[in-house]
């Protein structure tokens, strides 16, 4: 798989980091989760075009992706990299986090392992999906952060468990791809600098852990949510 060129994902703002970490997690050896990455196309929140994101298969037919891709949107669809285009709705948000989880009737992909990742400065690798191929990059995990921000609606002042990473290459539709080690997904990019190239931020997949043991077995979409700001 190959990758393209660099480019800004987001606009990160003013972001305060206090550095932080948790005891290692065994990581797998190797073995590709990129049929676990999926393409996401939203409509409904601007009238003349669509929102681009990724989402990673996090549970049987559940994909995890960011808030600010599909919060208020009226159609999503998620792409598969065998070709194939389904309909999905919200059925887990976190406007806060910038975190959703949704239901892909149909799906029949695998579901990544996720994992907790307490080191720094480790090689990762990031899976994102611009079109209908998965496409991988290596990154670097410079450190554990809490990211003190605001929720995707610029409300309210939040504070989101994750990790910076240095030397990546992600580009704008990429948020919502899955960084890696080994095989086991231990976090999600919401953000990168327009400023500091190569320098972007991925929320904690514990963070996702969460917000699907809120699933549970239920299918039902969640209440309307206003558009991302």
């Amino acid at each position: 798989m190959h990758r393209r060129s660099v480019g800004p994902l987001l606009a990160s703002g003013a972001l305060c980091v206090v550095a932080g970490c948790s005891p290692p997690t065994p990581i797998d050896e190797f073995d590709d989760p990129s049929d676990s990455i999926v393409a996401i196309r939203a409509t409904g929140c601007r009238p003349t075009s669509s929102t681009r994101s990724v989402g990673v298969v996090i549970g049987p037919d559940l994909v995890a992706t960011v808030a600010h891709s599909v919060a208020g949107e009226t159609s999503i669809e998620v792409w598969t990299a065998d070709g194939r285009t389904e309909s999905a709705s919200i059925v887990a948000i976190d406007a806060g986090l910038d975190a959703a989880i949704l239901h892909v009737p149909g799906l029949g992909l695998d579901p990544v392992v996720t994992g907790e990742y307490g080191g720094t400065g480790d090689q990762a690798t990031f899976l994102a999906m611009p079109e209908r191929a998965v496409e991988a990059e290596p990154v670097v995990i410079a450190r554990a952060v809490t990211v003190e921000t605001t929720d995707i609606y610029g409300d309210r002042d939040v504070s989101r468990p994750g990790f910076e990473l240095s030397d990546a290459t992600i580009d704008p539709g990429d948020s919502g791809g899955g960084v890696f080690l080994g095989s086991t997904l231990v976090a999600v990019v919401w953000a990168a600098s327009r400023d500091d190239e190569g320098r972007a931020w991925a929320t904690a997949a514990s963070v996702y852990e969460r917000l699907l043991e809120a699933v549970g077995s239920s299918a039902a979409g969640v209440t309307a949510v206003p558009c991302a700001r």
